[in-house]
């Protein structure tokens, strides 16, 4: 395991990574750490002509402000979720906001180009997840199971048979909850492989992401409300309208 220097963190209820990186807020109180997977491949521009702010890029932005802002309003919510957003589309994957408590967090303005290199993007999400998770150790911060959501809105151009098996290798160990979720033009078939084992894969009716993100932040107050260790199954009996469960053949 990394040994992580604790005198690096901020003396009180607020702990900082060295200078200039973001901060652990109430590192005595439960954490959870959510990474925010996204497809920002050229197909998240739509079609030709697309007018800004109707393209899926735009839609999806849009989506991840509300989410923010939703979240916000829960006070336990404010101090105990750090987030992280990553953007995938050519390799490699770009850390655009590495975690941030919540009650921090600016919404990147995140742009559309590129290919869709899901596999390698999936490895790193993984490996910042369980770095973050080694923070919470070498503070004594309890913390959850870490949460990616990958959203993507087609099929991978690189393998992702090395990143399926590390998804099922961290589930089965209890560190991590996957989710894939697909918007119109998605692999349902690639989806459904990741996550066989889990069978944590949602479709999209369209690429309107109020839905989904209001049901991030739902299903993250509710795991707030819960004991470390014992936090419910967020199931498709959660999910708001547009959201189907796509079916797993494991």
């Amino acid at each position: 395991m990394t040994s992580i220097n604790q005198d690096s963190y901020a003396t009180g209820n607020i702990r900082s990574e060295g200078v200039g990186k973001p901060e652990i807020l109430d590192a005595f109180e439960p954490h959870l750490a959510c990474l925010m997977l996204l497809d920002t491949s050229s197909s998240m521009l739509g079609a030709s002509g697309t007018p800004i702010g109707q393209r899926p890029i735009d839609r999806l932005n849009e989506g991840l402000r509300r989410f923010v802002d939703q979240v916000k309003t829960d006070p336990i919510a404010m101090r105990r979720i750090d987030v992280a957003v990553m953007r995938f589309a050519s390799a490699p994957a770009t850390m655009v906001q590495d975690f941030t408590p919540l009650s921090q967090m600016n919404p990147p303005q995140l742009q559309a180009n590129g290919l869709t290199d899901m596999g390698n993007a999936i490895d790193m999400a993984i490996s910042k997840v369980k770095e973050q998770n080694r923070k919470y150790e070498a503070l004594g911060t309890p913390h959850y199971k870490s949460w990616i959501f990958m959203i993507t809105d087609g099929a991978p151009t690189d393998s992702i048979t090395n990143a399926k098996a590390k998804i099922a290798d961290q589930e089965k160990k209890g560190r991590l909850k996957f989710w894939a979720i697909g918007v119109p033009g998605y692999d349902e078939a690639t989806l459904a492989n990741i996550v066989a084992e889990q069978g944590r894969a949602i479709a999209l009716n369209d690429k309107d992401f109020t839905g989904i993100f209001n049901w991030v932040s739902d299903s993250m107050v509710t795991i707030m409300e819960s004991q470390v260790g014992l936090e419910p199954e967020i199931g498709q009996e959660t999910y708001n309208p547009g959201m189907v469960e796509i079916e797993v053949q494991v």
